[in-house]
């Protein structure tokens, strides 16, 4: 549902205006699934770095690179040089997991030009990257050491990681949409459910079907643009990671609503979440300059689409994200 939410947003649907929150939930789904897995081998004295970079490497390098190479061959073919200059410097930053910091220095999220990045939508698996990078070595550390303090030590970062974004948001910076620091709590909330969840069962209740319904309430009002007012990184997070950890907690519980997310459709939607996630941007972008160059369609003087539904990319994605102080 997340992945959905993001292509649909980044189609130019209006009625999803606020599907880029798609990815703060991912975020905090991610926490929890990662922080899990961790915790289980830990406590079976079997944690390893050398598998568990190479676990995610397997995972997600493959896909990643196909995109990079492709990518990279549609700008030689049909984008000005100038223009395929600069995507090789941000594919060598997708490629050292820096993505996010490089177009920190390049664009706001929600600004109109934000249009002409071919690699806008690598910024989340970067901060993804950077933020396994901490957290096992945090959780290894913790484990060992003290690990009485491992809940209070990840809800103090979470804690801190929230009030710096608030802070970073209301100072109007348009780079702190990107950066991991400011979005360490969407994960560490995750975290945080995670080990809490190893210290007691799950039992099947019919009253957690009515929470995992309001837990997905909750993420589907912030796609439909609750959300788009808020205040981006920090608060505007608040509304979908709430509902995430709503939606995982009550959905270990539930007795019928489970299933919404369980079945075949969509157990194969997840597995081709990440593939999709890659593709679909570049998608939009060549499908942007083939109906401007070919179809001679509704495009500004500098080439972008901005058609009934691609209109929103520029217009009222800027002017919405103007609010969110601007996935």
């Amino acid at each position: 549902m997340a992945v959905i939410a993001v292509m649909l947003c980044h189609a130019g649907f209006t009625a999803f205006r606020g599907g880029f929150i798609g990815v703060d939930v991912f975020f905090t789904i991610s926490g929890f699934v990662v922080t899990n897995s961790i915790v289980d081998d830990l406590n079976r004295n079997a944690f390893s770095f050398k598998e568990f970079y190479a676990r995610r490497g397997k995972r997600l390098i493959p896909a990643l690179y196909a995109m990079l190479v492709a990518t990279f061959v549609f700008s030689l073919l049909f984008c000005v040089p100038a223009d395929t200059f600069r995507l090789g410097k941000n594919i060598l930053a997708v490629a050292t997991m820096t993505s996010n910091i490089c177009l920190a220095k390049q664009t706001g999220y929600f600004a109109p030009e934000a249009t002409d990045q071919v690699l806008l939508h690598t910024w989340s698996p970067s901060v993804e990257e950077q933020f396994y990078i901490v957290l096992p070595l945090l959780l290894v550390g913790l484990y060992r050491k003290a690990r009485r303090w491992t809940i209070p030590v990840l809800a103090a970062l979470a804690i801190g990681s929230f009030a710096f974004a608030v802070l970073e948001a209301h100072r109007g910076s348009t780079g702190a949409y990107y950066f991991a620091q400011y979005r360490g709590f969407e994960f560490l909330i995750g975290s945080l459910l995670a080990i809490f969840e190893k210290r007691r069962a799950a039992g099947k209740v019919v009253i957690f079907d009515a929470v995992f319904v309001t837990g997905i309430a909750l993420i589907l009002a912030g796609i439909l643009g609750v959300s788009a007012a808020s205040q981006f990184p920090g608060l505007g997070a608040v509304l979908p990671c709430a509902g995430a950890l709503i939606v995982i907690y009550s959905g270990r519980r539930a007795r019928y609503a489970h299933a919404l997310l369980s079945n075949r459709v969509a157990v194969f939607l997840g597995k081709i979440s990440y593939p999709i996630y890659l593709w679909h941007w570049p998608m939009f972008f060549a499908f942007r300059r083939f109906w401007c160059a070919q179809c001679g369609g509704p495009c500004d003087r500098n080439g972008r689409f901005v058609g009934t539904r691609g209109r929103y990319l520029l217009d009222d994605r800027a002017s919405g994200a103007t609010r969110v102080n601007g996935r």
